[in-house]
């Protein structure tokens, strides 16, 4: 075969190549065959200067408090009750906590309903049962231990100068769980309701139990 030949011969490929299309690019897999990457754990929330923790492997729960305020016993919360109470100034020992914090073991839904008195009406939606006058709607929350329900009820207060008042104060009630583990929240009418037990409320998580 001629040296004509050879040349003409290795130019078809080339040739044919100039009217062939690119080949296409791949396509992007679609979002429904794919795998979304496990979001991060949420990063806890910075606290104001000052703040501390409480921590006790013993009820299997932390949370976060004002430098102003400490934690002490459950005073004349219920005989036989095992929680922890959240004091202002002053406060401690058989007095008023501004919140008390209860470990219970149970799902979110199951101490809802028994510890706090969630439960729902005959449309569905979840209100409260505990507390004075016409039941109220339950809110959601989220905070660092997992999802949360909370209401806050018109309750009776007691004053040691003016005596008892049936419907003198808004109680609180809340339940945080982690699915197995809860917590219950409770305040006692007069106090308690302010930004910073909130903040509290909303820092409680579960530790491993020892």
């Amino acid at each position: 075969m001629s040296r004509h030949w050879l040349a003409a011969l290795a130019l078809i490929p080339s040739l044919a190549g100039c009217d062939r299309p690119e080949p296409a690019a791949p396509a992007a897999p679609s979002p429904a065959g794919t795998t979304a990457p496990a979001p991060a754990p949420a990063a806890a929330p910075a606290l104001p200067a000052g703040w501390k923790t409480y921590s006790d492997p013993a009820l299997g729960i932390a949370f976060d408090y004002a430098p102003d305020r400490h934690t002490d016993g459950c005073g004349d919360v219920g005989e036989g009750v095992v929680c922890i109470g959240l004091f202002g100034p002053g406060q401690g020992g058989e007095g008023e906590a501004l919140i008390y914090f209860q470990p219970v073991d149970g799902s979110l839904d199951t101490v809802a309903t028994e510890q706090a008195g969630f439960e729902k009406n005959a449309q569905g939606v979840l209100m409260t049962t505990y507390g004075r006058f016409e039941p109220v709607p339950v809110e959601r929350f989220t905070a660092r231990g997992g999802p949360g329900l909370k209401a806050t009820v018109t309750c009776g207060t007691e004053d040691e100068e003016t005596g008892f008042h049936a419907a003198g104060g808004e109680c609180l009630w809340a339940v945080v769980s982690d699915g197995t583990r809860s917590v219950v929240a409770t305040t006692q009418g007069r106090i308690g309701l302010d930004a910073d037990t909130m903040t509290s409320l909303n820092s409680v998580r579960f530790i491993p139990k020892g």
